[in-house]
């Protein structure tokens, strides 16, 4: 779990409409995911993803 940093415009679960999530809400799953992309929680960023790179091709 997390805690926002500023207010966050998202779907928590379990709802099916976006709504606004104060500062200070403890948010966590895809949520704490998208705030921390974002940048609207406080602490390490989310890791950034790196781009899987082909096989060497050997013996063609």
């Amino acid at each position: 779990m997390a805690k926002l940093t500023k207010d966050f415009y998202a779907v928590p679960k379990g709802k099916i409409h976006p709504e606004w999530l104060k500062a200070g809400s403890e948010v966590s799953g895809a949520v704490e995911v998208e705030a921390r992309a974002a940048g609207a929680v406080a602490g390490k960023a989310a890791p950034a993803t790196k781009a899987a790179t082909p096989p060497e091709n050997k013996g063609a």
